[in-house]
């Protein structure tokens, strides 16, 4: 029986609930997929480390220190049962940064695959959006096994490619700083760029495709 002053439930409220549910879910899981605030924090860790070890030690110190900083990493997120995968992408970039650097015998290179890869994914999500394929909700589908139904709901298609072209925004920001910070031979800034510029554009970024995926749900 209901408590007095108060009104049963109803079968009415069950898809309320579970909407709601649903929307707590997308935002943890986009968070996730980038290692939460852990994974961003250290993300910075081995380009700092890089830095301080060049201007102390050299550019073959330097990077060797990059790299053990990222493997310290892969370990104490193993032991701690973590997601493994943010941190095993930034071995394989460390390492391509590293050996870039080394290889041309300056500190700069080391960011320069950094520049690259924001300009590839700033030029492949506008390029989703203009197929009308933004890759947020080909990304979110994909990873979530969903259907891509959403492509025919005029709500969700459109939050979708404003989520993505938020997400291209973000890259272009980053590269046009990093470019900048390059021509200028600011190694130290360039490091410490990826703390002071890329974390709020992550996090704009993450509310804004947390925010589509919701609208894409609710809509369905």
């Amino acid at each position: 029986m209901a408590q007095r002053g108060t009104l049963p439930r109803t079968q009415a409220d069950a898809p309320s609930d579970s909407r709601e549910r649903r929307a707590r879910s997308s935002r943890q899981s986009v968070w996730d997929q980038i290692g939460g605030l852990p994974g961003l924090v250290q993300s910075a860790i081995p380009s700092l480390v890089f830095v301080t070890t060049h201007e102390v030690f050299g550019i073959r110190a330097a990077v060797i220190a990059a790299v053990s900083a990222s493997m310290v990493i892969v370990v104490v997120r193993a032991a701690r049962g973590q997601s493994l995968r943010p941190a095993i992408g930034g071995v394989i970039g460390g390492a391509v940064s590293s050996t870039l650097a080394l290889w041309t015998g300056d500190a700069r290179n080391y960011f320069l695959p950094d520049i690259w890869g924001y300009i590839l994914c700033a030029a492949v999500l506008l390029v989703s959006v203009g197929m009308r394929w933004p890759l947020a909700g080909v990304l979110w589908s994909a990873v979530n096994r969903r259907s891509m139904a959403w492509r025919d709901n005029r709500l969700a298609l459109r939050a979708y490619t404003i989520a993505t072209l938020v997400a291209a925004a973000s890259f272009g920001v980053r590269s046009t700083a990093q470019i900048w910070l390059y021509e200028h031979d600011q190694v130290g800034a360039m490091a410490l760029a990826r703390l002071v510029v890329n974390y709020p554009l992550w996090a704009v970024t993450v509310i804004v495709w947390a925010w589509s995926i919701r609208v894409d749900r609710r809509t369905r």
